[in-house]
């Protein structure tokens, strides 16, 4: 009996329009999930200057696995994901770097993705830390940011993949925070805020993954991008909603309204994965 696989093959050789799609569909969700489970950001790839976008990895993926099919080099849907995370390795070691050049250089661009996927990473880190201030969120997240871009505008800092960049960073947050702590809240314990205790400052430790910082993360992806905006605007910059209302050209009580439907939404997905309520609430 002609297995699944051999069929979509001849499918793919007969460059049916939708064996095209499906393949362009599986090697977009390898990519995905692989990304994800790695720790990678799709956003911090470049290529001559240019960053990136998952339809130009994916693009270039599919030549690929498209020369193997038409080779005989590929039997089953096995060999196939194999084959796609085998290059997806290559892909994101060479175009990070590329990136991480364009962030020494100062690239706009660059230091925009950089910072836009920090901020989103932050939203988890900072609830898993039960961290609530928003001036001390905003504060170290952007000295954090600043002294990121400082040492590598210097050359002092090399990162060989995102994971190391990250590390760094949440490190460089955690010691921000504990220094914050000192100097505007004296009161509060720094058992409170971070569950570091060391003074060996080391760049390269671990990033724990934190699974409701990914809950946060997916249930603010299903947001509309107005709302999106609203939430992390007032919680995590601290701006007011008369701010937010000029900005986006909505009355103040629309932002308001928003805002509340927008964490109702957040309270709910979070209740519905046992977290009970978020630390926003006000």
């Amino acid at each position: 009996m002609q297995s699944d696989f051999s069929i979509f093959v001849e499918q793919l050789l007969k460059n049916e329009q939708q064996a095209l799609k499906s393949l362009k569909f599986v090697v977009q969700q390898v990519i995905k999930q692989w990304m994800a489970k790695t720790k990678n950001e799709t956003a911090w790839l470049a290529s001559h200057n240019r960053i990136m976008h998952i339809d130009d990895i994916s693009e270039s993926l599919l030549k690929d696995v498209t020369e193997q099919i038409n080779g005989g080099l590929l039997n089953d849907y096995k060999s196939l994901r194999h084959f796609i995370i085998s290059r997806l390795e290559t892909i994101t070691k060479n175009h990070f770097y590329d990136f991480f050049k364009m962030l020494c250089k100062g690239n706009n661009k660059a230091w925009k993705n950089l910072s836009d996927t920090l901020r989103v990473r932050c939203l988890g880190w900072f609830y898993h830390r039960n961290i609530k201030d928003n001036v001390l969120i905003s504060e170290t997240f952007n000295d954090s940011m600043t002294l990121l871009y400082e040492k590598l505008s210097a050359g002092e800092l090399k990162f060989s993949d995102a994971i190391a960049l990250k590390s760094y960073y949440f490190r460089v947050l955690e010691y921000k925070i504990m220094e914050y702590s000192r100097s505007q809240l004296p009161h509060i314990e720094l058992s409170e805020i971070t569950h570091y205790s060391d003074s060996t400052f080391d760049p390269y430790l671990p990033v724990v993954t934190e699974e409701a910082g990914k809950i946060i993360e997916h249930a603010l992806a299903m947001l509309d991008d107005t709302d999106k905006d609203i939430i992390i605007s007032y919680y995590f910059y601290g701006e007011h909603l008369n701010v937010i209302a000029v900005r986006t050209g909505l009355s103040e009580e629309n932002v308001r309204v928003r805002k509340h439907r927008a964490l109702g939404f957040l309270k709910k997905i979070l209740k519905e994965e046992g977290y009970g309520t978020p630390v926003y609430t006000k």
